[in-house]
């Protein structure tokens, strides 16, 4: 399965680090959002929302991101996203 990525060239305040983000349409309103640093991969399903403004519900906990990064890395997401005119939703996470 090969991820549309896209690396994004800003540096953060914790060490310079690179986030490369690619996503993939695995069913319907479903996606493959995949984030890597310079040491991990971390991967999560999230979803479109079919609305007059295109949007993208995301999870942050099913990533399991770092407490100390996700701040910098929902910034990445954003951005992303924003390239495509595309809205974030952000929540905490599906699971209990």
């Amino acid at each position: 399965m090969k991820l549309e990525e896209t690396t994004l060239n800003e540096t953060n305040e914790n060490g310079n680090k690179k986030y490369t983000i690619g996503m993939k349409n695995v069913q319907m309103y479903c996606y493959l959002l995949a984030i890597k640093d310079e040491m991990n991969v971390y991967k999560a399903i999230i979803e479109a929302i079919p609305d007059e403004k295109e949007s993208m519900m995301i999870w942050l906990d099913d990533f399991n991101f770092p407490k100390d990064e996700i701040e910098d890395i929902k910034e990445e997401i954003e951005k992303y996203f924003a390239e495509k005119n595309i809205n974030c939703i952000f929540k905490p996470g599906k699971r209990v």
